[in-house]
C-alpha cells in the first residue's frame, strides 16, 4: 500500500467485530488529478427521489418502489426489495399521491407498483390514486415499522439472502427508532442482497427475531454505536447463533465511512472510483441515493449539515483520492450546498 494510508480499523468487541474509525490524513501517490461532480436533485425530497431514479434506470423499470416521504423506517428497508425487483425508491405525500412521483412512474413505464408500510404510512387514498391511473398495486407491510421490514424481508426465499465475507446468510440490522447509522446501509442491502432488519435499541423485537430465524441469518451487520443498539441486543443475537459484525464510528458520517472502507471497499472489493455524498442530517436523499449505490457499487457518504461536510467525510475522501475520480450528489443546493459539494471535491483532490 502506497503513502501513509491508514485503514479505518477493525478490533474483537463483545464476542463480534466491531468496524470503527481511525481516520488517516494523509493520501496515496498517483493520486486522482480532478474529481468531477453531479448532482442529481429535484425542487424537493419527492423530486430528487425521481431524479435518482431516473439516473439509475435510465431504460425505465416494470415495477417501482413507493414509501413515505415523511418518515424513513418503510423507504429504508426497501433497499432490499428495490434491488431483488429492480425498480425504484420513490417517495409520496401519505395523504395524497405526489404529482412529481406520479410523473415519474409514466417516465419509468412502470405497470406495478409496490407500496411499502401499511396505511397509516402511505394511506388507501395513494393506493386508490394509483389504481385509478392505471397501475396494479401490491402493498407490503407490518403492524409496525419492525415488522414491515420484516415483510419486506421475508417476502422473497431465503436463498435470495447473500453470504458477506465467509460469514454465512447475512442482514443489515439498524435501529428502528432514528435514522442516522443506517443510512449509509442502503447500497448495501441493494447491491449485495441483504435485508434490512429493524430493532429496539434494547431488544430484539419478535418479529425480527422470526425474520432472523425464517431466513437462516448467520451473521448481522449492525450499524451504529452502543446508543444506537445496545449490547444487550448483540447478546441476544449471539444467544441465536448469529455472529455480530458491528460497523460504527463516533457519529453518522464516521459510521458512513467506516461501512464504505471496510466492507464495500474493503470485503466487497467494490471499485474505489466513485462516492455518492448526501445529507446526513436528513434522510429522504440519502434513502432515495441507497438503491442508485447499489447498481454502481458506490458507497453513500454523509455530510454534517448541508453546509458543512464534516471532518470524518472529508478525511475518506482524502484518504481516497488515488482512486476517487467521481462524486455524485443526492440534494439539492438547500440539501448539499455548493460550497459543501467543492469541500468535497476538493478533498478527493490531490494537490
Amino acid at each position: 500500500m502506497l503513502g501513509t494510508r491508514k485503514r479505518w480499523g477493525a478490533v474483537v468487541a463483545a464476542g463480534g467485530i466491531t468496524l470503527g474509525a481511525v481516520i488517516g490524513s494523509a493520501g496515496i501517490a498517483g493520486a486522482t488529478a480532478s474529481v468531477t461532480t453531479q448532482r442529481l436533485a429535484g425542487p424537493d425530497r419527492y423530486g430528487t427521489a425521481a431524479a435518482v431514479a431516473s439516473n439509475e434506470f435510465p431504460n425505465g423499470a416494470t415495477i417501482s418502489i413507493i414509501a413515505s416521504g415523511v418518515n424513513y423506517p418503510d423507504a429504508l428497508a426497501a433497499a432490499y426489495l428495490s434491488g431483488r425487483l429492480h425498480g425504484p425508491v420513490l417517495l409520496t405525500d401519505p395523504n395524497n399521491l405526489t404529482s412529481t412521483t406520479l410523473n415519474e412512474l409514466k417516465t419509468m413505464g412502470s405497470t406495478g407498483v409496490d407500496i411499502v408500510g401499511g396505511p397509516s404510512a402511505v394511506s388507501d387514498s395513494v393506493a386508490g390514486q394509483l389504481k385509478n391511473a392505471g397501475y396494479q398495486v401490491n402493498r407490503i407491510f407490518g403492524s409496525d415499522r419492525y415488522g414491515t421490514a420484516q415483510a419486506i424481508a421475508t417476502l422473497f426465499d431465503k436463498s435470495f439472502v447473500a453470504n458477506l465475507g465467509t460469514g454465512g446468510p447475512t442482514a443489515i440490522l439498524a435501529t428502528g427508532l432514528n435514522f442516522a447509522d443506517a443510512l449509509a446501509a442502503g447500497p448495501l442491502s441493494y447491491g449485495q442482497s441483504l435485508p434490512i432488519l429493524l430493532t429496539d435499541p434494547n431488544s430484539l423485537p419478535s418479529s425480527t427475531q422470526q425474520a432472523l430465524q425464517s431466513l437462516g441469518i448467520k451473521q448481522v451487520v449492525l450499524m451504529g454505536g452502543t446508543a444506537a443498539v445496545s449490547d444487550a441486543v448483540v447478546t441476544q443475537l449471539q444467544s441465536m447463533g448469529i455472529t455480530v459484525m458491528r460497523v460504527a464510528g463516533s457519529d453518522r458520517t464516521q459510521t458512513a465511512a467506516a461501512l464504505a472502507d471496510n466492507v464495500e471497499y474493503g470485503i466487497l472489493n467494490w471499485p474505489q472510483t466513485e462516492a455518492n455524498l448526501a445529507r446526513g442530517d436528513f434522510y429522504a436523499d440519502a434513502l432515495a441515493c441507497g438503491p442508485l449505490g447499489g447498481t454502481l457499487r458506490t458507497p453513500v457518504v454523509l455530510t454534517l449539515d448541508p453546509n458543512n461536510l464534516g471532518s470524518s467525510t472529508g478525511a475518506f475522501l482524502t484518504e481516497h483520492n488515488g482512486t476517487i475520480n467521481a462524486i455524485d450528489v443526492c440534494g439539492g443546493p438547500s440539501a448539499v450546498s455548493d460550497g459543501t459539494v467543492a469541500a468535497a471535491q476538493a478533498a478527493a483532490t490531490s494537490h
